[in-house]
């Protein structure tokens, strides 16, 4: 929860496995593309994207949604979905390795 005066209220331990040690204040949580986020989310509008952190790289969804009720308070919930990423690549390896290897013996006929 990023309140007004961009001091982050609450983050829950989930948050700060993924982000690292949770900051005092946005402009020290990382990546800078999260900071936009809740900046962007302050005009009203609701922000998804997608980051890279850490070693090894882990791939975490973000989103970033104005509280209803006070628009400069943003709650942002942050998901790891690396492993969701990972399958979808090996799909995709998978179905062009087996049309690469039915292409091939067709051609030859």
């Amino acid at each position: 929860m990023v309140e007004r005066d961009d001091r982050l209220s609450y983050a829950n331990g989930p948050f700060g496995d993924l982000f690292g040690q949770v900051p005092d204040q946005l402009k020290a949580l990382t990546p800078a593309s999260v900071q936009r986020a809740v900046r962007a989310a302050r005009d009203g509008q609701v922000v998804r994207l997608d980051v890279e952190l850490g070693a090894p790289a882990r791939v975490v969804s973000v989103v970033a949604t104005p509280i209803r009720d006070d628009i400069a308070r943003v709650l942002v919930v942050a998901a790891d979905i690396t492993e969701r990423h990972r399958l979808e690549a090996m799909r995709r390896d998978f179905v062009a390795d087996a049309s690469h290897e039915l292409k091939t013996p067709i051609a030859a006929i």
